[in-house]
Order: C-alpha cells, then sequence, then structure tokens
C-alpha cells in the first residue's frame, strides 16, 4: 500500500472505472454516473482526511464531558423561560388547533427550519469566535486560512454538540411533563 497517492494514482481511480462501461459496452450512461460519483467520493474523503474530521470528533466526545457543566448552566438559563412560554401557551386554543392539525412533514420541516437557523446563527458568529481565540492564543504567526477554517469547523461542531444537548434535555423535560400530566 502507497504512504502516499498522487495525481496518477487519484486520475486512474477516477478514470479507469469510467473507461471500462465505455470499452465493454459502449454504456455511456454508466459511465458518467460511476466518473461523478468517484469524483464525489474522492472529493468527500479530501475533505474528511484534509480537515481531519475524524480527529475533531474524537476531540468533542472528549471535551463533550468538560462543556457538560456549561451544557447544564445554559439549560437552567433556558428552562424558566420556556417553562413560562409553555404555561401560556399551554392553556390557548389556538395552540392546541395548531399542533392537533400539523402534519409530521410541518412538524419535521418546522423543525429542519429551527436547525437552519442556529446553523446560521453559529456560522455568523464564527469569525468573531476564530479571531478572539487567535488574539487570546500566544501565536507569533498569524493562523493560514486553512487552519483558521479547522478551528473553525472545531467551534462550530463543540458549539453544535452542546446545542443539540440542551435542546434534547428540554425536549426529553416537556416529554416528560406531558407524560406526567
Amino acid at each position: 500500500m502507497p504512504r502516499k497517492l498522487g495525481v496518477p494514482e487519484l486520475t486512474a481511480f477516477v478514470l479507469i472505472p469510467v473507461v471500462l462501461p465505455l470499452v465493454f459496452g459502449g454504456q455511456f450512461e454508466s459511465a458518467l454516473v460511476t466518473g461523478l460519483v468517484n469524483l464525489l467520493l474522492l472529493g468527500a474523503v479530501w475533505l474528511v482526511v484534509g480537515f481531519g474530521v475524524f480527529s475533531i470528533l474524537r476531540w468533542i466526545v472528549a471535551r463533550f464531558m468538560q462543556l457538560l457543566g456549561a451544557s447544564l448552566t445554559l439549560l437552567v438559563r433556558a428552562l424558566p423561560l420556556l417553562l413560562f412560554f409553555s404555561l401560556v401557551t399551554f392553556f390557548t386554543n389556538e395552540y392546541w388547533q395548531l399542533f392537533g392539525q400539523a402534519s409530521d412533514v410541518t412538524f419535521y420541516a418546522g423543525a429542519g427550519l429551527f436547525a437552519l437557523i442556529t446553523g446560521i446563527f453559529l456560522v455568523v458568529r464564527l469569525p468573531g469566535s476564530v479571531r478572539d481565540l487567535e488574539r487570546g492564543s500566544a501565536l507569533d504567526v498569524p493562523l493560514q486560512r486553512r487552519q483558521r477554517i479547522n478551528v473553525a469547523l472545531v467551534i462550530f461542531l463543540a458549539q453544535a454538540l452542546q446545542i443539540a444537548f440542551v435542546g434534547l434535555a428540554i425536549w426529553l423535560f416537556l416529554w416528560c411533563s406531558a407524560r406526567c400530566s
């Protein structure tokens, strides 16, 4: 197994599976699909390996235990406000009509929209977080573009994991309170 892959090996990975259906059957459509899938696979592998996604995820899972305390603090801060709005909306007729008529598609579309807005909010805050981290470090040389993207990815995943934990805890609280009442 070679330790490093160069342009010839990667070109062979993409082109040989494309050429074979053309030569042995004239299957142009199959060759085109195979080529596109191989290019997408190569791009995905490049992104995962180039940014060290598995190392980042391993670090985030280890750091999650440290962030658990901060997440619990966020949960304690969010719970009174959530309880207030739940109490206010719980007794309104429109609230029950809205959720009584909503289909699964509407529910998942709303949840997806909420996740999208959360992701956009996190992405907008990333440049400032990376700058703050860079200013607070003892580095003599500023980070390169790729390093800044890697740091931003780590910050994004750590914050997204924390938000997911708080969201899951709030959902569990509301689910349990609905089951008990």
